[in-house]
Order: structure tokens, then sequence, then C-alpha cells
């Protein structure tokens, strides 16, 4: 059986989200890869 992406919507508080960007940054990533990566960790 072949696996389907299916997207998802986060509502973020502002505070939550600047941290999300703020940690994905430092990371050099996007804020979309960085919570990829912390999906397979």
């Amino acid at each position: 059986m072949v696996a389907t992406k299916q997207r998802i919507t986060l509502d973020l508080d502002p505070p939550v989200q600047r941290r999300l960007q703020a940690v994905a940054a430092r990371k050099g990533l996007s804020t979309h890869q960085c919570c990829l990566a912390a999906r397979l960790t």
C-alpha cells in the first residue's frame, strides 16, 4: 500500500510560532522542514 501525504493546519499562539521560527532559523530550515524533522525524531 502506498502512503499518501495529507496536509494539516496548526493553530499556534504567536509566542509559540515565533519560537518555532527561531528554532528553524537557527537550524537553517524552514518551519515546514523543522516540523518534518521533529516528526522523525
